[in-house]
């Protein structure tokens, strides 16, 4: 008999994970790793609420903040997360939110249409993954604050002042027990991603600031992603035309659709169509080639494309693979 068959397994090795010790003990889970790209992940969560307060129409400013000693603060001006008690949980809705998997706005469709989380997990993740976080919360001419530790509460929740703004400012100190390869925030890649944020979300300006060096970028667009293919397109000549869009307002579960073209090669879109499914589709005629009388070579369909770009930004109900949301499962999204 092998070693395996001799061990007891019984009722009592089945083993049940309270409140947010399941992340702590598997948190690759719902950061996808605890390296480089799990600790800024973690930046991630937190800015994708305030993003989300933004695609509700409550919030067009968001600041993110590395500090020198490893934390991070995001703050923005939407509503703020609400602090009174919940009507079933005996606690306040700031603490369900801190420290409660699958518990936020996001289940409710008629706070948030569009979020981009689904699960309900986002900061409480992050504070699941931290040594201390510290939420501030503007709300009702008053100005509240909680403390935790390691995904629990470490203070009750304070009236600690008033103001006249409202909005969420979130502080944490990633757990050097959980990233033992780096707490170290690297400023160029929490730079790419917000700047990504601002041009998928026009007219919301993001702050970038790094209290270790001084370090500071302000990312706005409104232009949204015409001006994204025009940043991507930056050390190209374009030789034809205007960046191109085409919206579709009510395409099955999708909210909004904006796609655009951009040429730069031998050919550039002149014309596309929606077909009967709804698709936006490029018309082989409407290819236009530009001669280049001193080039002697045979111009095929490929070369034709060369240099042409598309950038769809779709908004779908419920359609995320996974708690890191890696993907879609909407098959039109995938498309």
């Amino acid at each position: 008999m092998s070693e395996l068959t001799k061990d007891s397994y019984g009722a009592e090795q089945i083993k049940v994970l309270d409140g947010l010790e399941a992340v702590r003990k598997r948190p690759s889970m719902y950061i996808g790793n605890t390296a480089e790209e799990g600790l800024h992940h973690l930046i991630y969560e937190v800015v994708d609420n305030s993003i989300d307060e933004a695609l509700a129409g409550h919030c067009d400013t968001i600041s993110v903040i590395i500090h020198e000693d490893d934390g991070v603060t995001v703050v923005d001006n939407g509503r703020g997360i609400p602090v009174d008690m919940h009507p079933t949980e005996n606690m306040s809705a700031l603490e369900l939110v801190m420290t409660t998997l699958h518990a936020g706005g996001k289940f409710d469709h008629s706070t948030y249409k569009v979020s981009g989380g689904l699960h309900g997990v986002g900061v409480s993740v992050v504070n699941a993954l931290s040594s201390r976080m510290v939420a501030e919360v503007r709300r009702n001419g008053n100005v509240y604050r909680q403390t935790y530790e390691y995904g629990v509460r470490a203070s009750d929740l304070e009236e600690v002042g008033t103001s006249e703004a409202t909005g969420t400012r979130i502080t944490f100190f990633p757990d050097p027990e959980i990233f033992t390869e780096t707490t170290v925030f690297k400023y160029e890649i929490v730079k790419t991603r917000l700047r990504e944020l601002a041009f998928l979300n026009r007219n919301i300006r993001i702050t970038l600031k790094d209290e270790r060096d001084g370090a500071e970028d302000v990312f706005y667009y409104d232009g949204g992603i015409v001006s994204y293919v025009t940043y991507l397109n930056r050390n190209r000549t374009r030789i034809a035309g205007d960046v191109t869009v085409a919206e579709n307002e009510d395409f099955n579960s999708l909210v909004g659709s904006e796609q655009f073209l951009f040429g730069t090669g031998f050919g550039a879109i002149t014309d596309i169509e929606t077909g009967p499914d709804g698709n936006l589709y490029i018309l082989e005629d409407s290819i236009r080639v530009f001669p280049f009388p001193e080039i002697n070579i045979r111009i095929f369909a490929n070369d034709k494309k060369e240099g042409i770009q598309r950038m769809p930004s779709m908004k779908f109900f419920y359609c995320f693979i996974g708690v890191a949301d890696a993907g879609f499962f909407n098959l039109k999204g995938r498309n």
